[in-house]
């Protein structure tokens, strides 16, 4: 009996732990990509470097074939090829055309979350950068600038006046395949990620971490701690947001990713969600803290099968998030095979090898690696960190010579019982 086929659409390191998990189940990998070079590729059995916004062209390529399951994982670029393709092959579709939209659509997504009665923050969506420039030249400083239809953090800025708002804003224009932007006021408080599983609607499974931000003016993920120190009201509070907006989006079942803040009065915010998989890591560090099937699940969900996802235990974990601070070549990043066999590292994972070209963290996509902890506790956890900042260094070869650089690393002393201080 010849294997069952599964396409992945993107080839990106966070999509990687799905082409592992469909190896182990045994089945036929096709992966698409833009990038000819795409990581996750070297775990496919096929791979095309053709675009995921682009099904035309992939529909072409697999035409006559059996394709049993397509997935998207940890990225929104390839949620509306995935919902058009799995109708044309007769694929299972656990994804709604409504989750789609929310997940691609930021606009669309504060719109569904009022709809549904959740709170949501004052946004304005516009057409190109003139008509945005206009809409909001008379509001107070400081707000966000996002591209309305991008993924990845691509174009997310704080912008605390005039010049950076003109900038940030032809940037987005320019990131947006739409020419779409959203400006967003800014909700200050606590970052938390909430990762579930949703099945018949219902959370069957939820992690919440605590998340770092880079420094503004860019609003890029970076590390995450969890489970979060939070009360279970709070807890309660999340699940609870989770499921309402999962019924109005008629997400039934499948993994869901919320970045939600804690506002400083105490109102919990859903800043945007995915109807996929966490990308920044987070699913290699939900199975650090609970050891689930997360991933495996999900897959099995494309194909129409069910895989429980259940904790298998809990533990304090950390993700580190690997970055340049310079445009150049990685000469090395040193101390990390050390410290795994010391024990103060459970596992690292390097996205680019030395020689190759690598740029500062203005995006998710040149996250250089990650780096996972486990802890009895947010204490144990912070002098593992602290060994970290003493040891682990990135050079790059910036073309005046070699740049070394200590890991940027959470300050785990700044968080308290409801997240950072």
């Amino acid at each position: 009996m010849s294997k069952k086929t599964i396409v992945f659409l993107g080839g990106s390191p966070d999509q990687s732990t799905s082409y592992l998990a469909a190896r182990e189940m045994g089945l036929h990998i096709i992966g698409f990509d833009g990038n000819p070079d795409a990581f996750a590729f070297q775990y496919a059995d096929e791979t095309f470097p053709i675009s995921v916004h682009d099904d035309t062209a992939i529909k072409d390529v697999l035409a006559g074939r059996q394709i049993d399951a397509i997935y998207s994982q940890a990225s929104d670029a390839g949620r509306m090829c995935e919902y058009e393709l799995a109708r044309v092959f007769h694929t299972p579709k656990p994804v709604s055309l409504a989750s789609v939209h929310a997940s691609m659509d930021k606009g669309y997504f504060l719109e569904s979350l009022a709809q549904a009665g959740l709170p949501s923050h004052g946004h304005v969506k516009c057409s190109g950068k003139e008509q945005m420039l206009d809409a909001v030249k008379n509001w107070a400083f400081p707000f966000v600038v996002k591209p309305n239809d991008s993924s990845g953090s691509k174009g997310v800025l704080l912008v605390r006046d005039a010049q950076e708002r003109d900038a940030a804003i032809a940037d987005a224009a320019a990131i947006s395949p739409t020419n779409t932007l959203i400006c967003e006021q800014l909700v200050e408080g606590q970052h938390y990620s909430v990762d579930c599983f949703i099945r018949d609607h219902k959370v069957e499974f939820m992690a919440v971490s605590q998340k770092f931000m880079t420094m503004p003016p860019l609003m890029i993920p970076m590390h995450y701690v969890m489970p979060a120190e939070i009360p279970d009201e709070l807890q309660e509070r999340m699940r609870s947001y989770v499921e309402r907006i999962c019924a109005a989006l008629d997400i039934t079942a499948g993994p869901v990713t919320c970045d939600v803040v804690l506002s400083n009065d105490d109102v919990l915010h859903i800043i945007e969600m995915g109807a996929r998989a966490g990308g920044n890591g987070l699913s290699l560090l939900l199975d650090r803290a609970y050891g689930v099937d997360y991933v495996p699940a999900a897959v099995a969900l494309h194909l129409g099968e069910t895989l429980s996802v259940d904790a298998k235990y809990q533990r304090s974990s950390a993700l580190v998030t690997i970055v340049a601070d310079q445009t150049g070549r990685l000469v090395s990043i040193s101390g990390l095979n050390d410290l795994k066999i010391e024990g103060v590292i459970a596992d690292f994972k390097c996205f680019f090898e030395e020689g190759q070209d690598v740029a500062p963290y203005t995006k998710a996509a040149n996250a250089l690696g990650y780096i996972l902890l486990d802890g009895a506790d947010n204490a144990e956890l912070s002098k593992k960190i602290e060994q970290l900042r003493a040891t682990v260094f990135v050079e790059i070869d910036t073309g005046r010579g070699v740049h070394k650089t200590i890991l940027n690393t959470p300050k785990l002393s700044e968080v308290s019982a409801y997240g950072s201080k």
